[in-house]
């Protein structure tokens, strides 16, 4: 297949289905932050939350640039 014009990318989007922590894991962070501070936040907290990262990395990688 041959490569895409700027245009083209400008035109791709990506859309990727994903499973956030879920509602409960966000709730027990927003806890243990309030108790503790932000040392006894989870490191992995955003990366469960960050919904946007599988479809940011395919798009970043293709160089897709749109729609917005």
């Amino acid at each position: 297949p041959s490569a895409l014009s700027d245009a083209e990318r400008s035109r791709c989007a990506v859309v990727a289905g994903t499973g956030v922590g879920g509602i409960a894991t966000l709730e027990a962070q927003v806890l243990r932050h309030a108790a503790r501070g932000a040392p006894g936040t989870s490191p992995r907290l955003v990366p469960m939350m960050m919904v946007n990262g599988p479809a940011a990395s395919i798009a970043i990688a293709h160089g897709f640039t749109g729609p917005a």
